[in-house]
């Protein structure tokens, strides 16, 4: 079947039973949108969830990364160029991307929609009206707010019931991914209880885990484990190629922080101190610019 999707030079992890609730709801539902914080997923599970499909769009799976582009105005350019569809001069480009994709089942993914809600939401409802076989799937760190948008929430990695789990999805992605670092390493009794420790640390967040994995390379995991006590600078290193976000956990909550507005940072700036939890009535009890606790 026609598509772009990146090759994955990594193996996938785990999310059985996401990906089988993202299918099902793609199924009966056109926009579907995963949510989720920075490193928590998303693109994988949306690549993965394609790959599940790709029998099902004889009309293509197209991958547009809008991580690059500023301008909420370049959306439909950055599809457009994912499909392979040319510009008409003198026709807006909507009409050139409509026709192509309407007459076949056909899936867009739209990656890390964040800081073009606009755009994103303007080109799906139009593109989502004149191709009714189209589905899309969006990746973002918040809604779209589209009109007939599903939201799946990403949810972290299982995590080790005891030090003994080998076989939950954090401690599996760690073993995998330094293995690629060191392929020498042995896991004993003394290591997965380290390792179990860390994916606990880090709460399931599978761009953490990997960063931490990387370490490997240099590290025992229990060595990791201490150093991640005292501080999460260890956490960087990436992929030399990996976009900046994603070299570093510090590079991907930065990415987050560049997008809201200066109210909504000092809120969240509030909320991050607040021994309780952030649910709905602690946040709407803040006062903007007042940070709770000592």
């Amino acid at each position: 079947m026609p598509n772009n999707l990146p090759v994955q030079l990594t193996n996938f992890i785990g999310r059985i039973g996401e990906v089988t609730e993202a299918s099902l709801l793609l199924s009966d539902r056109r926009l579907l949108t995963l949510v989720g914080g920075g490193g928590s997923g998303k693109t994988r599970l949306a690549l993965q969830l394609a790959g599940e499909l790709i029998d099902e769009c004889p009309g293509g799976i197209w991958f547009a990364d809008l991580a690059p582009i500023t301008d909420p105005g370049l959306v439909a350019a950055t599809v457009a160029r994912a499909a392979g569809i040319a510009e008409i001069p003198g026709q807006p480009l909507i009409d050139p991307l409509i026709g192509h994709l309407a007459a076949q089942k056909a899936l867009v993914i739209l990656d890390n929609c964040e800081h073009l809600l606009d755009g994103c939401v303007e080109l799906t409802e139009q593109l989502l009206r004149g191709c009714p076989s189209l589905r899309v799937v969006a990746t973002s760190r918040e809604p779209l707010g589209a009109e007939g948008e599903t939201v799946y929430r990403v949810p972290p990695l299982g995590l080790p019931a005891d030090d003994r789990d080998h076989d939950c999805e954090s401690v599996r992605l760690f073993v995998d991914r330094a293995s690629l670092a060191r392929p020498t390493m042995r896991v004993g009794e003394d290591e997965l209880a380290a390792i179990s420790a860390m994916s606990r640390r880090l709460e399931g967040i599978p761009l953490a885990i990997e960063l931490a994995a990387a370490r490997c390379r240099a590290l025992t995991p229990a060595q990791i484990a201490e150093q991640l006590d005292a501080h999460f600078d260890l956490l960087s290193g990436g992929r030399r190629q990996a976009p900046p976000r994603l070299r570093a956990l510090d590079a991907s909550l930065d990415w987050t922080n560049n997008f809201p507005t200066e109210e909504e940072r000092l809120l969240c700036g509030s909320l991050a101190v607040s021994p309780a939890a952030s649910t709905s009535a602690p946040a709407k009890a803040v006062p903007p610019g007042e940070v709770l606790g000592d």
